[in-house]
């Protein structure tokens, strides 16, 4: 819920626990309705004073998440529109009457409209035919020899340079080798996603176990004496100086590791 995004800057506290108590606070409280009576007959001079502050933080945590990587134009564009969509929507000025009653209180909601129009036109956007690659490999490290001859034979396909292809080899590898070394003896297993966009290549893996974050990793004091473990770290810094825009986010028990060739 994005008003949350706000309360965690303002108040430093994102413990899974205190969201748990807060939760049965709320149960607890809808059963005294004269609690909720002294919120809702505060006056509206004060409710807006905090709103003031409250939205400016909204806003901030916004577009940190908009600019975590680099956008072109088609993502310019599908912000530009959605942030219009939801100006109008939350003005009523625009087509008044339109929408019906039943329908007022969700298409009436700036939040609302916005997000359900970025979904709509991402959704045009993925589904518009583009050079595409679509593959999944072993999380083995044996799998390195088919990641290679699967980005060779579709190197027509994506228009790929010679330059454009040992990059991506070099960055879609270790990123293979980082999840096997994860993956450990478990048989799993991980989906390559390669698009050509107007900024280059965009690369995405998905895979379905816990991994460590390609961006939290140290490198060792002394390369020549130190250890195995140490010495992982080197193949994640040779990805995030070849490749742009990595990106490692963990949803429901997935992780999507991305970035830009």
């Amino acid at each position: 819920y994005s008003d949350n995004l706000p309360i965690l800057d303002m108040t430093g506290v994102s413990a899974r626990r205190v969201g748990l108590l807060g939760g049965a606070l709320l149960l607890c409280l809808a059963f005294f309705p004269k609690a909720a009576a002294v919120i809702l007959d505060m006056p509206p001079p004060v409710i807006g004073g905090f709103l003031v502050a409250f939205s400016g933080i909204l806003f901030k945590a916004g577009l940190e998440m908009i600019f975590m990587r680099p956008m072109g134009t088609q993502h310019q564009l599908i912000l530009g529109l959605s942030l219009c969509a939801g100006l109008m929507a939350e003005s009523t000025s625009f087509f008044p009457g339109l929408a019906s009653d039943m329908l007022g209180p969700l298409l009436s909601n700036g939040i609302a409209v916005g997000g359900l129009t970025a979904c709509a036109l991402n959704t045009v956007v993925y589904l518009w035919p583009r050079p595409r690659l679509h593959f999944t490999l072993p999380a083995r490290a044996a799998a390195v020899g088919a990641l290679e001859s699967l980005l060779v034979g579709g190197r027509l396909k994506l228009r790929l340079t010679n330059e454009e292809l040992a990059r991506l080899h070099l960055c879609c590898e270790e990123v293979l080798l980082h999840l096997a070394d994860q993956a450990g003896e478990q048989e799993k297993s991980v989906n390559f996603v390669i698009d050509r966009t107007e900024d280059g290549l965009f690369v995405e893996s998905v895979s379905g176990f816990e991994v460590d974050d390609v961006n939290n990793f140290r490198l060792p004091t002394n390369v020549f004496s130190a250890n195995q473990a140490e010495l992982g770290g080197l193949g994640l810094k040779l990805l995030n100086s070849v490749a742009r825009g990595v990106t490692h986010v963990s949803i429901s028990g997935y992780d999507y590791i991305s970035f830009q060739v």
